[in-house]
C-alpha cells in the first residue's frame, strides 16, 4: 500500500516518524518536515514499516549525501542531514535515553562535544565479504539482505580507508574464500591499523605464512588474526 506521509521527527537509528490513521510509521531516509510517498512493507500491531517511494516537498535539514554509497549501504543512516542537525539529533536520543532508561537527573546532563571533523573519526570497521571470482568488500545494505562493496568509507580514519585495498589483496592472495568477513580497527592518532579475519574454519598452513610474510612488508600493520570456529591464531 502507497501512501503520502508528512514526516513529525526521528527516532532511533534515525528512522522517521509520521502518523497514517492513527498508526505510527517508520520510514527511512527522511528528514523533520518532509512530505514523502512511501510504501508499507511491513504492519505491526502498534505501528508500520514502510520503504522510502520519493520525496515530495523537502525539508531544510535535507542535503545532498557526500558518500556515494549513501541509500543503498547500511553503514550510516544520516549523512543526508545537515551536520549540526546530526548533531542535536543524537544529542537529544542520547539524552533521553539517560533520563527514561539509566534514570539520570537531567541536571546531570552536559551538551555534546562537536567534532572537529564530520568524517575520518571511526576508528573500527566490519566489512562483509562476497566472492565473484575476487573478493568484495562493503557493509550489508539497510535490510541485510546482501552486501554493498565499497571502496571507501568517509567515517573511517585514513589509514583504515588507505588500507581498504590492502586487505582486498591480501585475500585475493591467500584466496581466502572462507573469510567472511573482516574487521580493521586503527589506533589513536590512526597511525596503526590491526586486522582480524573472520574465518569459518582454519586458513591453510600456506595462507598463513603468505599473511606473515605480507605483514612484515606493511609497516603500519601491527598484525593479523584470525578468528574461526576453533579459536584464534595470531
Amino acid at each position: 500500500m502507497k501512501l503520502v506521509v508528512d514526516i513529525q521527527k526521528l527516532g532511533h537509528r534515525g528512522m522517521g516518524i509520521a502518523r497514517y490513521g492513527g498508526k505510527v510509521i517508520l520510514v527511512p531516509l527522511t528528514a523533520p518536515g518532509d512530505r514523502v510517498e512511501v510504501k508499507i512493507t511491513c504492519s505491526h500491531r502498534d505501528y508500520d514499516e514502510a520503504e522510502l517511494i520519493r520525496v515530495i516537498n523537502s525539508s531544510p535539514l535535507r542535503r545532498e549525501p557526500p558518500c556515494p554509497y549513501f541509500g543503498h549501504c547500511g553503514g550510516c543512516q544520516l549523512q543526508h542531514l545537515h551536520f549540526h542537525y546530526q548533531e542535536r539529533l543524537k544529542e537529544e536520543l542520547f539524552r533521553e535515553m539517560l533520563i527514561h532508561q539509566g534514570e539520570v537527573d537531567e541536571s546531570r546532563i552536559e551538551g555534546i562535544l562537536s567534532p572537529s571533523n564530520e568524517f575520518e573519526y571511526r576508528s573500527h570497521i566490519d566489512l562483509h565479504i562476497r566472492w565473484s571470482g575476487k573478493p568484495l568488500l562493503g557493509f550489508m545494505t539497510w535490510r541485510g539482505k546482501r552486501i554493498v562493496p565499497i571502496d571507501r568509507c568517509l567515517l573511517a580514519l585514513p589509514k583504515i580507508q588507505n588500507f581498504l585495498i590492502e586487505t582486498r589483496k591480501m585475500l585475493e592472495k591467500i584466496k581466502a574464500v572462507r573469510v567472511k568477513k573482516v574487521t580493521i580497527s586503527g589506533d589513536n592518532p590512526g597511525d596503526n591499523v590491526t586486522l582480524v579475519l573472520w574465518s569459518s574454519k582454519p586458513l591453510s598452513r600456506k595462507a598463513c605464512k603468505l599473511l606473515k610474510e605480507m605483514t612484515a612488508e606493511i609497516p603500519f600493520l601491527r598484525g593479523i588474526y584470525i578468528l574461526n570456529r576453533r579459536g584464534k591464531s595470531p
